[in-house]
Parts: C-alpha cells; sequence; structure tokens
C-alpha cells in the first residue's frame, strides 16, 4: 500500500469529560490502561502511537477502537489516502494523487 499525505499532521485532544472518569496519564505508557484510537495500517497491523521528548522517542501500543479513526476519516479528518500499487496506476490517477499531495509551506502552514 501507497500512503499519500493529502492533509497536516493533526494533534488530538481528549474531552475534558473523559477524566472525570478516569486518571489522567502522567507519561505516555499510562495511556496503555485508556481507552484510545486505534489506527489499523495494511501492512502493520495496530499502529503505535509516537511519541518524543528532545532526541528520545518512544511508541506505546494502546487498546481502543478502530471504528472511531474510521468515522473521523470519514469526518475528513485524516490526513493519508491510500492505494495499492504506484506500478499500473494511469496518468490521470497519477495527476489526481500529485493534486492532492500535502505540501507544507516553509512556515508549516497548509496550502
Amino acid at each position: 500500500m501507497i500512503a499519500v499525505r493529502i492533509g497536516p499532521d493533526m494533534r488530538t485532544a481528549v474531552a475534558p469529560s473523559y477524566f472525570k472518569i478516569r486518571p489522567e496519564p502522567r507519561r505516555p505508557q499510562d495511556l496503555i490502561g485508556h481507552n484510545c484510537i486505534n489506527l489499523r495500517l495494511p501492512t502493520r497491523g495496530l499502529y503505535a502511537w509516537e511519541f518524543e521528548k528532545g532526541t528520545r522517542e518512544l511508541r506505546v501500543r494502546v487498546e481502543g477502537p478502530t471504528d472511531l479513526q474510521r468515522d473521523g476519516t470519514a469526518a475528513q479528518c485524516g490526513p493519508r489516502g491510500f492505494y495499492p500499487s504506484r506500478r499500473q496506476s494511469s496518468a490521470a490517477f497519477a495527476l489526481l494523487v500529485d493534486a492532492l499531495r500535502h505540501r507544507p509551506t516553509r512556515d508549516g502552514a497548509s496550502r
């Protein structure tokens, strides 16, 4: 599968009411016990959430539904488009992919 970035990276947020019934995580590993949105990648299975602080990187595999991610994509919240292969795409399809491809400006804004 080929992934094409068609929108800017998005930060996610948590509804404040969620932390009225669950403890607030203090470190990324604390997310393991929370109901998080999962992303299923075609070639890798469930995506591990990525965190970084300075030069340190950490990946955490969270629990939670994948249907919320699907619903978010349907509501135009997904920044990637997927297609099966580059080998047999038509010229028209290649133009469409190029037109949809997200290209951030130098200051990080979308164009």
